[in-house]
């Protein structure tokens, strides 16, 4: 579910994943928007900038505080970033983390460990996003043959970090589709298939049943 927090300058709706809103509060800085932020200085026009008061907050230990995802205001900006994409990911709304284009192509190519993966790509600059479809759903939409990033930059055949095995995946501990364009500012390890299937599926167990002993 996409996030939404209140800017702590100007008030507005703004989503962690257009602005710096990780790096600002990991540093404990003011939370802006993308127009607030002078880094940034413009307002990306994903959806329209409206003000956040009198929604709802609520709280989470990973996002911190953010905006009712159950609010009108909320559901609307969800339902106007759908329109924008004709793919079932929110997130690809959002734009491409080089070029902000939200011309998307869904893309098939092999990994350093030769495994076949659907990653989403811009039609526009060409870059390789780290959203990835499932297989069934990827075949319908007739992908084209694609290289990955780590393929495109020459990277040589790694070690897991984990195992010591050959081959292995780039492994995102901060996924775009959370952290959004800072995505990049955050660590890469290398894991091979195995050890790669293995954390996501304790992960996914994690998830379902939060920290229980």
């Amino acid at each position: 579910m996409p996030k939404f927090f209140k800017c702590d300058k100007c008030e507005c709706i703004e989503s962690i994943n257009l602005c710096h809103y990780w790096s600002n509060r990991i540093q404990k800085k003011q939370l802006l928007c993308s127009q607030c932020d002078p880094e940034i200085g413009k307002w990306h026009n994903r959806f329209e900038k409206k003000s956040a008061i009198g929604i709802p907050v609520n709280y989470d230990e990973c996002y911190g505080y953010f905006l009712d995802p159950t609010s009108q205001e909320i559901i609307n900006i969800i339902d106007t970033v759908k329109k924008i994409t004709k793919f079932n990911r929110f997130d690809l709304g959002l734009g491409c983390g080089k070029c902000l284009s939200i011309n998307w192509g869904q893309g098939v190519a092999k990994t350093l460990s030769g495994s076949t993966i659907y990653p989403y790509y811009c039609l526009d600059c060409g870059e390789v996003s780290c959203i990835y479809e499932r297989k069934k759903i990827a075949l319908q939409q007739l992908p084209k043959q694609i290289e990955t990033n780590s393929i495109k930059k020459g990277y040589k055949m790694e070690t897991c970090d984990v195992c010591g095995a050959e081959g292995t995946e780039n492994h995102y501990w901060a996924p775009r589709s959370v952290f959004g364009n800072e995505s990049s500012l955050w660590p890469v390890s290398n894991l091979c298939i195995k050890c790669h299937l293995k954390w996501h599926n304790m992960m996914e167990g994690y998830k379902r049943t939060g920290n229980k002993k």
